[in-house]
């Protein structure tokens, strides 16, 4: 299982593709998730981040600046309808509700409040750069 290493912007992915100066890691999505055990991994270490904080995400939030970037520091990149249904499902199993992933989907269309993680906007080698 992968590890969520923090939350970052769009900005900071987009930074390590076109931007990197050396202080930046760079980033690589996780193999495309072309296999079903490497989304499991990011998917089981998603879950756990999610559940054990209490955050709660719409899809639009996450697509539009609040990525997890992973221990080893690839991201998950996936749609937003894909992410109302990981979100639905680690709610659902958090405070045993019956949601969808429409409830999760856009913000506008959902009912609980969002609960963010710390959103960085950078990710650094070691804290001296």
């Amino acid at each position: 299982m992968k590890k969520v290493l923090k939350w970052v912007t769009l900005d900071v992915i987009q930074k390590s593709f076109t931007g990197y100066d050396g202080c930046y890691w760079p980033l690589h999505r996780p193999a495309r998730m072309n296999t079903d055990e490497e989304f499991n991994n990011c998917f089981d270490g998603i879950m756990k981040e999610l559940i054990d904080n209490d955050y709660v995400v719409y899809g639009d939030t996450y697509q539009n600046g609040c990525v997890p970037i992973f221990d080893d520091f690839s991201y998950f990149d996936v749609s937003m309808r894909k992410w109302g249904e990981i979100m639905a499902d680690a709610f659902n199993m958090k405070h045993n509700t019956h949601y969808t992933y429409k409830d999760f989907y856009l913000i506008s269309l959902g009912s609980e409040e969002e609960k963010l993680p710390p959103i960085s906007n950078e990710i650094t080698k070691d804290k001296d750069c």
